[in-house]
């Protein structure tokens, strides 16, 4: 039955409900503006955030940002030490942030995790918040600390895919760039951050991370920098480059139960490609004609990698992605196709391919999903996390993906006695990792350096010659690969798709500590912790690739450890109304393990299987076992005068096995295998003790002397 009054109606409520959907689309608009200093400077890295929503964005360097709002959205813009601004979207063309003004009575975890005011501090200590670091988060959490401290030098891998970080504290101290890194702490104990390298066999070098590149960014709290050996001298010579502290979270801030989510999606392209020139073609110049025969110096400069052979001016030239013909008929085969008697190249246009990197790379990207249960109440507290990582690099067939669950807690078990513990178990696995530095396993080795503008790389996604794809007979010339050159290079595709460097990494980082509270001023603690991580590696080479005609394959196990063990007195309390002293008295057990084993096939029997069984020629093995422990005590001593003059004493004294001589070789020599190292710090409040002027909000001085010493 029709209903002329109800179908009116309908039709009115879908008018409406479009016109409300118009509305709605109209008002959100996309909103630029510009973020600077009283000093009219860029502010970069700054967040912009809609108030009341999850709805976030960044400045660029120069202070830019674009993000879609309505007109009527208030828009908060915050950056570290600038106070946060709230601004209307339609008046956000320009913003200016001032200078906040420092709380230093603020409290912060110096060396040991030792709480401190930061107004007596005698050295240079900058926290980072985590929030900071999941807002344009990183694979690498390292590279996130870039821009936000100073005197802090972060300089990220070229790989791309998870790859390491570089961190300087106050420039470079030794020629050796590895050992310019800082020490990693987390929750008071040192964490591993070795760089295993990935050359060796002839293969070329691939960037497996740094070990700090693998903590989760989403179970940070804070990280902190202590900058100079005054700062870091209780940590030993292993701090000499300064320190960084990392804080997990934990439900200490929750009463009751609660979830947090966290999801995060970038998208990563190329900022800016090389230019090549794209007016001469593949050849060395000894001629104004190019004939493509076999890839190897059958024909016209077909076997050089050089590009200044003849100009583009729309000629004719047999290339390796002309077509062949039989006796004048098509063959399905090109230039590339070497196993095809009888056939003829036809000519093809010289030109050049203008975008040939552009086209090979892609649109990468990276999803973090982050789900976390906490709680807590007035006895204890716990934090249950689990992270997914999932990254596609912009080369393809390039690609990282891991997870990691981390368990956080601490109970009060009487009023004096409490208990804290971490664990975090990460899985990271990548079927490959690109290869870097210089040579034909490198990309941009073959980008840069010695492809023509006449080579069109689209064409060589066909990884292997028509008919020599090795299924049908199992030899050396059952499988050839395809490509524009047969002397020098391999085919970028075949590189990438088939000659892949996998990684399959686990580790786990756990600590527990102990507390005892003998008076308010008055604590003992004990912790132990371990660093424990089972690294396989497996290195494939295809059969015809230019180092390995034969193909390869490499399998390498890593197996690192540490232990940690150590126990803290502490006392901190006023004496009398002028004066405040605070003592620690320590001690630590480190030991480091590190198992090496690698078994290589040189040469494979048939192509395309990658096992140690499968190999043509004997297997070659390689294997280390190091082993290393310090035992270390120390101490520290401060005293405060009004809360305006402060000193400070730090002294420690390790005993090294890397410094003693074994048994059989005492005879030698003697063997000293002790050092000592102290550090002082003096600093003076000076707007607390004279009168200043009003624009100066805080004046503070401060002087540090430091010696550290070394087993290595």
């Amino acid at each position: 039955m029709y209903y002329p009054r109800f179908s009116r109606f309908v039709r009115l409520l879908l008018t409406c409900l479009l016109l409300s959907l118009s509305y709605l689309s109209m008002a959100q608009r996309a909103i630029s503006g510009k973020v600077s200093s009283a000093e009219n400077l860029p502010v970069s890295g700054a967040t912009v955030t809609i108030k009341g929503t999850d709805k976030k964005t960044m400045t660029n360097n120069e202070g830019n940002f674009t993000i879609n709002a309505d007109d009527n959205d208030i828009l908060v813009i915050s950056s570290i030490g600038f106070d946060s601004r709230e601004i209307k979207a339609s008046d956000a063309s320009r913003v200016e942030l001032t200078a906040a003004v420092r709380d230093l009575t603020e409290v912060v975890v110096t060396a040991l995790g030792i709480k401190k005011d930061k107004k007596r501090l005698g050295y240079a200590i900058q926290e980072v918040k985590g929030e900071d670091l999941t807002v344009a988060r990183e694979t690498n959490v390292v590279n996130q600390l870039a821009g936000k401290v100073a005197g802090v030098t972060v300089i990220g891998s070229p790989s791309g895919v998870g790859g390491s970080a570089r961190v300087s504290i106050r420039d470079e101290r030794s020629v050796d760039i590895n050992k310019n890194q800082p020490l990693y702490v987390v929750d008071g104990v040192p964490v591993s951050n070795a760089i295993n390298g990935g050359s060796g066999r002839n293969n070329l070098e691939v960037d497996f991370g740094n070990g700090a590149s693998f903590i989760n960014s989403d179970d940070v709290e804070s990280m902190s920098v202590l900058k100079g050996p005054a700062a870091a001298a209780l940590y030993g010579s292993r701090a000499a480059n300064g320190v960084i502290l990392i804080k997990t979270k934990s439900g200490r801030r929750q009463k009751g139960i609660g979830v947090e989510v966290n999801s995060n999606l970038t998208f990563e392209s190329a900022l800016k490609l090389p230019k090549y020139q794209t007016t001469y073609g593949q050849g060395n110049g000894s001629g104004g004609d190019f004939a493509f025969v076999n890839g190897g110096g059958g024909g016209l400069a077909d076997g050089t990698d050089e590009g200044w052979g003849p100009a583009f001016k729309g000629q004719l030239f047999p290339q390796f992605n002309s077509p062949r013909t039989l006796n004048g008929q098509p063959t399905g085969f090109t230039g590339g196709d070497l196993n095809t008697p009888g056939t003829v190249i036809t000519p093809t246009l010289w030109e050049p391919d203008v975008d040939n990197l552009k086209n090979f790379l892609r649109t990468g990207n990276t999803f973090t999903n982050n789900v976390a249960l906490v709680g807590g109440n007035e006895s204890g507290d716990f934090r249950l996390s689990y992270t997914n990582l999932d990254q596609k690099g912009i080369v393809p067939n390039t690609g990282l993906k891991r997870n990691t669950v981390s368990v956080s807690g601490g109970y009060n078990l009487t009023p004096k006695l409490s208990v804290r513990t971490f664990v975090s178990y990460i899985k990271s696995e990548s079927d490959n990792r690109p290869s870097i530095s210089y040579g034909t396993e490198s990309i941009m080795y073959l980008f840069n350096c010695w492809l023509p503008a006449s080579v069109r790389v689209s064409d060589m996604k066909r990884l292997w010659q028509n008919g020599l794809d090795g299924q049908r007979e199992y030899s050396l010339a059952g499988q050839k690969q395809y490509g524009w050159n047969y002397n020098y290079h391999d085919n970028p595709y075949l590189t990438v798709m088939e000659n892949t460097n996998g990684q399959f990494y686990d580790r786990v980082i756990g600590n527990v500590n102990l507390k005892y509270d003998f008076t308010n001023w008055l604590n003992l603690q004990f912790r132990t912790a371990t660093d424990w991580s089972n690294e396989r590696r497996e290195y494939r080479r295809a059969f015809s690739t230019q180092r390995f005609p034969f193909g390869e394959y490499r399998e390498v196990g890593i197996v690192n450890e540490e232990r940690n063990s150590d126990f803290l007195l502490s006392f901190n309390k006023n004496a009398g109304q002028d004066f405040a002293i605070n003592a620690t008295l320590g001690g630590n057990q480190m030991r480091q393990t590190s198992r090496f084993n690698e078994e290589v096939a040189g040469q494979l029997n048939i192509p395309g299987i990658y096992s140690l069984n499968n190999s043509r020629i004997a297997l070659v093995a390689q294997q280390n076992n190091i082993a290393k422990r310090i035992n270390s005590l120390y101490g520290s001593a401060g005293i405060a005068y009004k809360n305006k003059l402060f000193l400070d004493f730090t002294g420690r004294n390790d005993w090294s096995s890397a410094l003693t001589l074994p048994d059989e070789l005492k005879e030698l020599g003697t063997e000293t295998n002790s050092y000592f190292y102290s550090s002082v710090a003096a600093s003076a409040v000076m707007s607390d003790i004279i009168r200043v002027p009003s624009i100066i909000s805080f004046w503070k001085l401060r002087a540090s002397f430091a010696q550290v010493g070394n087993d290595t």
